[in-house]
């Protein structure tokens, strides 16, 4: 499972290498179309009209609407085999790949080049009407009226003094009550920062020492504490006087892929491998004897 979400409906949705499921609280529902290139879907999100979409690596872009999936564009020229994250926002289809954003209007399916980046972009945040993206040196949004500005610059270094790349993979942000972080692997070892837009200050966060070399696929926010999605498990911080410190680790070995709390407070953790994973009770844990 690559992929999940809580609509407002209640439904949970999943994205799967045999398709998109909904679960309904009893069944699991698989939706395509004969449209459909392969089985694989990743992306999952709702819009304001309450429409689930979803996307595969071949570059074809679905909205299921009345139980039905339809196929709604496909970029296959433009992605070019480049499995692409996408946002909904107000009438646009904004869809991102490592270097460049397009925006395709929903009503006329207008397909617009917005911005060009040479250094790469990270996967896009999306809170309160705005959509925030990560550059490589520095941070962009694409605001209510969807124009698309910097508003941060990280003044982080591109290159060392050997002229070697000091970051890979797609950098990330993630928000934990009213402060926003930003996660990079950088140097071999993954980096957090916190950042502040109206202060213009970008600063460096201590703690992380566990999860330094490991490849963390998401972040999610739970009250005062961050759970790593990682190759190895989940890992669960909590973020004290400017320091994130370590609390436990839950499925240890288990590809974690991405986690969501539903309306009854139930933790939902999909893997890569081993299947999901629901958790009624966080402290239920499993201990070797």
């Amino acid at each position: 499972f690559y992929n999940i979400i809580e609509d407002s409906n209640g439904f949970i949705w999943l994205c799967a290498d045999k398709g998109l499921f909904r679960y309904d609280g009893k069944i699991f529902k698989n939706y395509s179309n004969p449209e459909k290139r392969g089985l694989s879907v990743f992306g999952v999100k709702e819009d304001q009209y309450g429409r689930i979409w979803s996307n595969n690596i071949t570059g074809q872009f679905f909205y299921l609407e009345n139980n039905v999936l339809h196929t709604f564009i496909d970029l296959k020229v433009q992605l070019k085999g480049e499995l692409a994250t996408f946002e909904i926002k107000d009438n646009f289809l904004i869809v991102f790949t490592q270097r460049r954003i397009y925006r395709v209007n929903l009503d006329t399916k207008k397909i617009e080049n917005v911005n060009l980046s040479k250094h790469g972009f990270g996967n896009p945040f999306s809170f309160n009407s705005t959509v925030y993206i990560v550059n490589s040196d520095s941070i962009s949004a694409i605001t209510k009226n969807n124009k698309f500005q910097n508003i941060l610059e990280t003044k982080l270094k591109l290159r060392d003094e050997n002229g070697r790349t000091n970051s890979s993979g797609k950098a990330e942000i993630f928000r934990l009550g009213t402060q926003f972080f930003y996660l990079q692997f950088r140097q071999e070892r993954n980096a957090f920062f916190k950042f502040n837009v109206s202060q213009k200050s970008f600063d460096y966060v201590d703690g992380f020492e566990e999860v330094a070399k490991e490849r963390i696929q998401h972040v999610f926010e739970n009250e005062d504490e961050v759970w790593l999605s990682t190759t190895s498990g989940v890992w669960i911080y909590k973020y004290i006087k400017d320091q994130f410190l370590f609390q436990k680790q839950l499925l240890k070995g288990r590809d974690i892929s991405k986690i969501v709390k539903d309306k009854d407070d139930n933790y939902w953790i999909t893997t890569i491998n081993s299947g999901i994973y629901v958790l009624p009770n966080i402290y239920i844990e499993t201990y070797p004897i």
